[in-house]
């Protein structure tokens, strides 16, 4: 591990990080493959904001805001079971694709990986696969900015007004690739720690940092995250080694 581990904790009121538009996403295009991982740590289903029955750990700022990895509550029990972990991509049309399951029980790290070959649509849970869907169109990924631990968004046209809460507890170890890595890829890599320099890698943010309101882009491609609303760091980090 780091000399210095550290991860980011955020309250489920208000904490959030935000990488700016045109630049992790924008390299990852529409229809293209696509992965991102990331630990998290979470202490409450369900969040606070415009929907706080819906908490967003992950996800690109597109046509809406329910794209990415979702904690649903049971408010949404019609689409998903109480404790799923859902992974949802949107068609350039405006239409939902999600796979999903259930989460392990709260207060424990859990490793998520989301990947898409321009095929078929994985959701994997500490390395394994635990959901799969083959959608019948492409989907989009968009190149706005990416929210990490809400959903936070201008209200569109539509009044969709961003259907994600506020996260609440720890996330580590964020990764976006532009390729969709293996299923043994996946399996092998969740507790080994990224050099940075992997092929395919877009953005890397180990949030080793430890203290400031940024977050460092360690594949050197710089891009930086920024803190908003004070999520604090914290060295109860995932096992990553």
């Amino acid at each position: 591990m780091s000399s210095n581990p550290a991860a980011l904790q955020f309250d489920g009121t208000d904490d959030h990080v935000e990488v700016p538009a045109s630049t992790a996403w924008s390299t990852v295009s529409a229809a293209s493959p696509l992965s991102a991982s990331f630990w998290f740590y979470p202490t409450r289903m369900g969040g606070t904001g415009p929907d706080p029955t819906l908490s967003t750990m992950l996800l690109s700022d597109n046509t809406r805001a329910d794209g990415g990895f979702q904690l649903p509550d049971s408010w949404w029990s019609e689409y998903y079971q109480d404790g799923a972990l859902v992974f949802m991509l949107w068609t350039g049309g405006g239409t939902a694709y999600s796979v999903y399951s259930q989460v392990p029980t709260l207060t424990q790290w859990i490793h998520v990986d989301g990947a898409y070959d321009g095929t078929t649509q994985k959701l994997f849970v500490d390395g394994q696969v635990v959901a799969s869907a083959t959608p019948s169109v492409s989907l989009s990924v968009g190149s706005r900015k990416v929210m990490i631990g809400s959903g936070v968004c201008p209200v569109d046209s539509n009044n969709y007004d961003c259907r994600a809460g506020f996260f609440e507890g720890r996330i580590d170890e964020i990764a976006i690739w532009n390729v969709a890595r293996t299923d043994a890829q996946i399996a092998a890599g969740t507790a080994t720690r990224l050099q940075g320099s992997e092929s395919g890698l877009v953005a890397y943010w180990r949030l080793d940092d430890g203290s400031g309101t940024s977050a460092a882009d360690s594949t050197g491609s710089g891009h930086t995250r920024t803190l908003v609303n004070g999520p604090s760091w914290t060295n109860s980090v995932s096992p990553v080694q």
